[in-house]
């Protein structure tokens, strides 16, 4: 069944995500959105962004350091 409130709910939040995502280094937040929202396997985001898997690590902690911190 269709909730309009849960709905808008979530529209915000996705807005929200991707203001917060836009403020954040450019490989920081598709580290994020390839490995966080689209479950993409750590190898193939390390060869898609062309870094190693210890940068990645450290890529997806800031993202959601930085995350955890942004206003809602």
């Amino acid at each position: 069944e269709f909730d309009p409130v849960a709905a808008l709910e979530q529209k915000k939040f996705f807005i929200q995500l991707e203001q917060a995502l836009g403020l954040l280094p450019i490989k920081n937040a598709r580290a994020f959105t390839l490995a966080d929202c689209m479950e993409v396997d750590s190898t193939d985001i390390c060869e898609e962004l062309g870094m190693s898997k210890n940068h990645m690590m450290v890529a997806l902690h800031r993202a959601r350091h930085a995350l955890r911190k942004a206003p809602s």
